[in-house]
C-alpha cells in the first residue's frame, strides 16, 4: 500500500497547462479543482459561507449596473454605498439605511441641501435651497424618496456611468471622478445626513467685502491694493476683496460690450468683476478689463456680445481691487488707510501692494483696516493668482488621491497625461504665487513615447502612477517630497494598468494590466528596487477568454482579493506575500455576480457581492453580504446558502415563560405557559416554544391562545420538577413555516434547520418556496434557508515529488485519509472527470465522512477535528485523483489529504 500526504492547498486551483509539473512547489500544494473553497492564509481550504440578501438592487429586472463602494471613517463607521440609476443609497452592518419620524414639511422654514421631511406618506430629500415649493409639485428642490423609510439620493450618474466612477476620501468626504462629470463630494454629517454636491475649487472662507482706500496726501501718484482674509489653523487666505459694488442700468448687444452705470469712478484698464445681471446672463462671473467712454459709461475689453441675452435688468460691478489717485507717497503722518468689511470666521487679513503689475505683501492686520506708511512690497510674498481647474468637458480628471498633504486629480481628457497637485495643506485651492513657493499648487506631465492617460495614483510612501502603458513613480526631492521644481518621475514598468484602481495589501500593490487579464503583484523595495510578477500564471484557465471587471480585498479572516470575472463568475485569490502564499480558487451560485466589495465591520471584514438571479423566469439583482464562519455554535449557526435568510427564535429580551396551572405535570395534560410581557400571538397555535432550565430543555406545542402573555401547551413529555413553575428567559420560538422568501419563489431551497439538514436543495426530499414561504417536516427554532451550492476540492494526478514520476503509471486509490478542522459531513471518493474537468458526480464512487459519536438521538452531529479514514471505490487508470466535495449547508475545513492505494507498472 503506497500513500503520498498532501499536507497543504495553499497553490489554489492550477491551470491545465501546468500539470505535468510535479517539480514545482505549486504542484505540491496546488489543485485541480477548488470550488467554492477559499484557501486559508495556513494552507488549508475551507468552504465557502453562503450569502444573505439585503435588498433588490435599483432597475432591478431592467438589469441596470449598480456599483458597490465602501465608506470608512474609521473602525465604527463605516457603510457600503450602493449607486445605482442616478441614485445613492446606504447600507450598515448588513441593513439597508431607513429613516422615520421625519418633521413634516413647512412652508415657513428654508430648506438645506440634505434636508429630510415627509408630507402625504411621501418623504423627500432636499436637493437644494428652498423656500415655500411643495415638495410633490417641485422635483428640482426635492427628490421623493422611495417607500419603506429607504434613505435614497439622487446623484448624477446613470446606471451606465457608474462602474467607471473613481472614488477617493478624507474623514467624512468622499471624492468622486468621472471623466465625463464633474468632480464631486459626497460628505457625511450624521447617520442619515448625506450631501453630494460638485466640488468647489475656491477658498473656504469667504472675501473681505466693500474693500475701499484713503489717500493720505495729495499727489501725482497712484496705488492698488488687495486684502484677503486668512482662516484660522489651515492659514488658508481667501480670495481677494472687491471694492464697493456699483449698480448696472444697461448693456449693449455688441462688439465690444457696452456698460452703463452711473456714476461709476472707474478708470480706463480698470479690472473689474460683473455679477447678477438679469438677462445677458453670460456675462456674470467674468473679470475683465474696461475702457472709460463717460463718466455712466464704459465699454468691456475684448468682449463681443453680440450673441448674448438681451439686457432687461440689474446688475453690479466691482475693481477687483482697492485704488487711490493723485496720491503722495503715504508716510506715518499720511498714511494710505485701505478699509474693508469683515469676512466671518478670519484670524486677520493680509494686504498686499502693486508694484509693476504684481502685489506683493505689506502687512497684516487683525481689525478690518491697515494704514500704509510706505510698506515696501515683499518680493517673496506675493498674492497668490486664482487658478480655474477642472471647469468644463474634457478637463473633468478621472483619477485622484490625497498625496504629501495635497490633493491631486489627473486624467482627463483634454490633457490625459496631466497630473494637478493642490496647495500644501489646502485641498481646494490651486492658485500660485510669483514667484512660486515651496507650498503652492503645480501641475506637471507623465511624458512617454506615447500618450499614455494616467489611470490610477495610489500613496505607497511615494505616489505610484498608473497609466495606460507604464507605472511610476514620484521621487520628489532627496526627502521625498514633491515641490513644482521636485517631482522626479522614475519609470518603474512598461507593463500599464486597466481602470480597476488598484489595491493595497501590506507593502505590495496588485493591479489588472491594461488588457484587463492578468493581474500582477508590485513591491517598492528600498534595497533591491521594484519587484513584481504575474499571479496568474499558474491558474491562466481561469482569465482566458475573460476580463476582470471588479475586485475587492478583504484583509480579515484570511487575506483573500475577490475578483469578478466577465462571466460573472467570482473568484478568490489568497495572498500573503510575507509566506508566498498565494492560491486561487472559484466560487458559483445559481446566478452571475456583478461587483463585490469589503467593508470592516466588527473584528474581520464582510464581503458584499452584486448578483443577478433568475428568479421565476425574470433576472433580478440583488446586493448580499457573505455571512461571517466565526460563530459559537457551528452546528447551529453556521451558515452555507445563498441569497438567503435566517429565522431565529432564540430569546434575546428578558421576557421569562413560565409553565402553571397543571395538576399532573403529565404531557397528557394542558398547562398553561404564562409570560411576563406580550409575547404571543394568535398564530403561535400550532408552534412550538422550547424551554431551558439548568442545561435541560423541554418542547411545548401552543394548542390555543389567550392573549398575549397567555397560552395553552402540550409538553412533549412530563414536566420535570425543575420546570414547573419555574420562570425562564431562555427559550426559543418554533415554527414550521418561513416566509419573506418571494425573492426565492419558485427556487428548491437548502434549509438547515435546528443543525438539521432537512434539505439540500439538489436530493429529495425537496422543499420549494411557493408564495414566498416553504413548509417544515418539523418545527425548528434556527433556520437557515437559502439557495445551495457546492464545494468540491479535487487533487491533482497523483504524483510523488520526491520520486519518478508516476504520469506513465497506472494506479488505483483504495481509500484517503482526511485532516479536518471544525468539519461535519461530506464525501470522498474517486469519482470520474471528463477532459473538460466536469466530474462525474456518481454516490458509488463516493463514501460519506461519518462522524457521529456521542450526540444525543434529538441533537445534531457536533463538527469534529482531526482524521478521518474514507474508503474510495477507485478504478486502475493513470489519475489516482480524490474528490472531496460538501454538497449539505454544513461547515468543512480540510487541511490535509493523503490517498492509499497501489502503483503498478
Amino acid at each position: 500500500m503506497t500513500s503520498v500526504a498532501q499536507r497543504s492547498f495553499a497553490g489554489g486551483e492550477i491551470a491545465p497547462a501546468a500539470y505535468g509539473r510535479a517539480d514545482q512547489a505549486k504542484y505540491a500544494t496546488g489543485a485541480r479543482k477548488v470550488r467554492n473553497f477559499i484557501v486559508q492564509r495556513f494552507g488549508g481550504v475551507t468552504n465557502r459561507s453562503g450569502t444573505k440578501m439585503v435588498r433588490e438592487t435599483v432597475g432591478s429586472t431592467a438589469g441596470k449596473t449598480t456599483r458597490a463602494r465602501r465608506f470608512v471613517y474609521n473602525d465604527a463607521q463605516t457603510y457600503l454605498l450602493e449607486w445605482g440609476d442616478y441614485t445613492l443609497r446606504l447600507i450598515q452592518a448588513g441593513v439597508g439605511v431607513t429613516v422615520s419620524g421625519l418633521a413634516a414639511w413647512s412652508a415657513v422654514t428654508t430648506y438645506e441641501q440634505g434636508d429630510l421631511v415627509s408630507l402625504a406618506g411621501v418623504n423627500y430629500y432636499a436637493k437644494t435651497t428652498s423656500l415655500n415649493l411643495t415638495p410633490a409639485s417641485n422635483p428640482a428642490a426635492w427628490y421623493a424618496m422611495p417607500a419603506g423609510g429607504i434613505l435614497e439620493l439622487p446623484t448624477p450618474y446613470p446606471h451606465a456611468d457608474v462602474r467607471r466612477l473613481q472614488f477617493t476620501q478624507s474623514a467624512d468626504v468622499m471624492t468622486i471622478f468621472h471623466p465625463t462629470y464633474p468632480i464631486h463630494e459626497l460628505r457625511r454629517y450624521g447617520a442619515t445626513d448625506w450631501v453630494l454636491t460638485p466640488a468647489v475649487f475656491t477658498p473656504t472662507i469667504a472675501a473681505p467685502t466693500a474693500c475701499s482706500s484713503t489717500v493720505g496726501g495729495a499727489g501725482a501718484l497712484s496705488f492698488r491694493y488687495r486684502v484677503t482674509a486668512v482662516k484660522p489653523e489651515t492659514f488658508e487666505e481667501s480670495l481677494a476683496g472687491l471694492e464697493t459694488t456699483k449698480n448696472i442700468t444697461g448693456a449693449t448687444q455688441a462688439n465690444p460690450c457696452a456698460i452703463t452705470s452711473v456714476a461709476h469712478g472707474y478708470s480706463t484698464g480698470d479690472e473689474i468683476t460683473l455679477a447678477s445681471i438679469g438677462g445677458m446672463t453670460q456675462l456674470n462671473g467674468q473679470t475683465v478689463t474696461i475702457t472709460k467712454t463717460g463718466a455712466d459709461t464704459y465699454t468691456l475689453d475684448g468682449v463681443n456680445s453680440t450673441a448674448y441675452g438681451a439686457y432687461t435688468a440689474g446688475g453690479t460691478s466691482a475693481r477687483t481691487y482697492a485704488r487711490i489717485d493723485s496720491a503722495a507717497t503715504p508716510s506715518a503722518s499720511a498714511p494710505n488707510v485701505i478699509s474693508w468689511t469683515a469676512s466671518a470666521g478670519a484670524l486677520e487679513y493680509n494686504v498686499y501692494k502693486e508694484t509693476n503689475g504684481v502685489y506683493g505683501f505689506i502687512g497684516a492686520a487683525v481689525g478690518t483696516s491697515f494704514k500704509d506708511i510706505n510698506y515696501a512690497p515683499s518680493g517673496l510674498t506675493n498674492l497668490a493668482t486664482p487658478a480655474t481647474v477642472f471647469e468644463a468637458a474634457g478637463k473633468y480628471p478621472q483619477t485622484g488621491a490625497y498625496i504629501q498633504q495635497r490633493f491631486a486629480a489627473a486624467g482627463s481628457g483634454d490633457a490625459p497625461e496631466d497630473i494637478d497637485m493642490s496647495r500644501s495643506g489646502i485641498f481646494n485651492d490651486f492658485s500660485k504665487s510669483s514667484p512660486l513657493q515651496d507650498d503652492d499648487a503645480f501641475g506637471f506631465s507623465i511624458n512617454d513615447e506615447e500618450v499614455n492617460e494616467v489611470r490610477h495614483i495610489v500613496n505607497m510612501g511615494k505616489p505610484v502612477v498608473f497609466t495606460s502603458g507604464s507605472i511610476w513613480t514620484l521621487d520628489g526631492d532627496a526627502s521625498g517630497a514633491l515641490r513644482w521644481d521636485s517631482i522626479n518621475p522614475n519609470l518603474v514598468d512598461r507593463r500599464g494598468s486597466s481602470y480597476l484602481r488598484p489595491v493595497t495589501i501590506g507593502n505590495s500593490l496588485l493591479y489588472v494590466q491594461a488588457r484587463g487579464t492578468i493581474i500582477r503583484d508590485l513591491q517598492l523595495d528600498l534595497v533591491q528596487g521594484q519587484k513584481g510578477r504575474d499571479l496568474t500564471i499558474y491558474a491562466q484557465h481561469l482569465f482566458d477568454g475573460y476580463t476582470v471587471i471588479a475586485w475587492a480585498y478583504q484583509e480579515n479572516p484570511h487575506s483573500v482579493l475577490w475578483v469578478v470575472r466577465s462571466d460573472g463568475k467570482l473568484l478568490a485569490l489568497t495572498y500573503v506575500k510575507e509566506h508566498e502564499v498565494w492560491g486561487w480558487s472559484q466560487c458559483e451560485t445559481d446566478g452571475t455576480f456583478l461587483d463585490v466589495e469589503t467593508v470592516p465591520e466588527g473584528d474581520e471584514d464582510a464581503l458584499y457581492v452584486v448578483v443577478e438571479r433568475t428568479i421565476g423566469g425574470t433576472a433580478r439583482r440583488f446586493v448580499e453580504r457573505f455571512a461571517s464562519r466565526r460563530v459559537t455554535d457551528p452546528s447551529i449557526d453556521a451558515y452555507f446558502v445563498d441569497c438567503g435568510g435566517t429565522y431565529d427564535g432564540r430569546n434575546i429580551t428578558a421576557t421569562t415563560l413560565t409553565l402553571s396551572t397543571a395538576t399532573t405535570w403529565a404531557y397528557t395534560e394542558p398547562i398553561t405557559c404564562t409570560a411576563s410581557a406580550a409575547q404571543f400571538i394568535a398564530g403561535d397555535v400550532g408552534n412550538d416554544y422550547i424551554l431551558e432550565i439548568g442545561g435541560a430543555s423541554l418542547r411545548c406545542h401552543v394548542t390555543a391562545y389567550t392573549d398575549s402573555t397567555h397560552v395553552t401547551v402540550e409538553p412533549a413529555s412530563d414536566v420535570p420538577a425543575a420546570f414547573q413553575g419555574v420562570a425562564t428567559a431562555t427559550w426559543s420560538r418554533a415554527v414550521d413555516q418561513i416566509g419573506s422568501l418571494s425573492h426565492l419563489e419558485g427556487k428548491a431551497v437548502a434549509v438547515l434547520a435546528d443543525g438539521c439538514v432537512l434539505a439540500n436543495g439538489y436530493e429529495d426530499p425537496q422543499i420549494v418556496v411557493s408564495g414566498g414561504i416553504i413548509t417544515l417536516p418539523q418545527h425548528a427554532a434556527v433556520v437557515h434557508v437559502g439557495l445551495p451550492y457546492i464545494a468540491d476540492l479535487e487533487t491533482l494526478d497523483w504524483e510523488d515529488p520526491n520520486a519518478e514520476t508516476l504520469i506513465d503509471k497506472k494506479k488505483i486509490v483504495q481509500g484517503v485519509t482526511l485532516l479536518v478542522q471544525d468539519t461535519r459531513g461530506g464525501w470522498a471518493g474517486c469519482p470520474k472527470t471528463t477532459d473538460d474537468g466536469t466530474i462525474e458526480w456518481q454516490r458509488k464512487y463516493m463514501n460519506e465522512i461519518k462522524q457521529r459519536a456521542t450526540e444525543e438521538y434529538s441533537s445534531p452531529t457536533d463538527t469534529r477535528t482531526g482524521t478521518f479514514e474514507v474508503n474510495a471505490t477507485g478504478t486502475w487508470g493513470e489519475k489516482g485523483r480524490i474528490l472531496i466535495r460538501q454538497s449539505d449547508p454544513l461547515p468543512m475545513t480540510v487541511l490535509a489529504a493523503i490517498p492509499r492505494g497501489k502503483i503498478g507498472g
